[in-house]
């Protein structure tokens, strides 16, 4: 028998339901003549990445999956004339991703500015709060750790007391 797992509170819910939909609100152009959310973060990455990242194998470690969605979405951008492959010349086994100009020219509309200028509309306080907030959830979830587990202090209505 699976031990019961307490259900998180109201407010706590709603705040997550809040950073779901600000998430979804980055992308509100949809359809087969748009770029999904995870095609954006790979342009990103390789846009940053250095040579010997910019492969299938660095876009799976970036994205944190395996490789057959990291290769489909490899492969969805290059039908789109957005990337380019070439192989290593080290390692024939390896092709590097590179932007194309189609590539950098989309980057230069990339919707995440709209939530990123709303950002650094917020006062530097709230500005540093939320940063520091987010990272501290991220981590949280990518350790799997969650209420008293995560902090080992008590949490009430959602919000934890020291």
């Amino acid at each position: 028998m699976k031990p019961e797992i307490a259900q998180p509170s109201r407010p706590a819910v709603a705040l997550a339901t809040l950073i779901e939909q600000t998430a979804r609100g980055i992308y509100d152009q949809r359809g087969p003549a748009h770029i999904h959310p995870v095609q954006w973060a790979a342009l990103r990455f390789f846009a940053r990445a250095n040579r010997r990242a910019r492969s299938v194998a660095g876009l799976a470690r970036y994205l944190d999956v395996t490789l057959a969605p990291a290769s489909r979405t490899v492969s969805a951008l290059k039908r789109h004339g957005l990337i380019s492959t070439e192989k290593d010349p080290e390692d024939a086994r390896v092709s590097v991703i590179s932007l194309t100009p189609a590539g950098r020219e989309l980057l230069q509309s990339d919707p995440i500015f709209r939530l990123a200028r709303a950002l650094q509309d917020l006062p530097d306080e709230q500005f540093e709060t939320l940063g520091q907030s987010l990272a501290d959830i991220t981590a949280r979830m990518s350790n799997g750790m969650t209420g008293e587990a995560a902090s080992g202090r008590a949490v009430n209505g959602g919000r934890q007391q020291d």
